[in-house]
């Protein structure tokens, strides 16, 4: 069965559950530049995600069916906040130069602290 197939992934509660539980959750590959970013991104506006790299996991396949099933994305990194899916890199890089990535934080009470090197790219 392929990934794009609908039946129920049985780690799909696990992952909504890691989603729920953590404010922000990356799923990543490691050594994955796109990955690396965002998560320098979020670090940079003074946020520390958890961060699962998935191809260390020992149920990666279903993981990634899971996500799949939850966002329409088969590329990672996948990020949620607040338990909301906002994108991959691109996204997240667009929402943090909006503001509406600050605005999601602060509705999800997750403090973030603008770094000096955020604020001379704002100059």
């Amino acid at each position: 069965m392929g990934i794009r197939q609908s039946a129920q992934c049985p780690v799909k509660p696990e992952v909504l559950e890691t989603v729920k539980l953590h404010s922000v959750v990356i799923y990543s590959r490691h050594l994955d530049p796109s990955s690396f970013k965002a998560e320098n991104l979020l670090r940079r506006i003074g946020v520390d995600p958890y961060v699962i790299e998935v191809e260390f996991e020992e149920n990666q396949r279903m993981i990634m069916r899971a996500l799949f099933q939850m966002t329409g994305q088969v590329t990672l990194p996948i990020i949620f906040i607040g338990g909301k899916f906002v994108g991959s890199t691109l996204e997240l890089s667009k929402g943090i130069k909006s503001g509406y990535i600050q605005i999601l934080l602060k509705r999800n009470n997750v403090e973030i602290t603008e770094s000096e090197e955020s604020d001379e790219d704002n100059q």
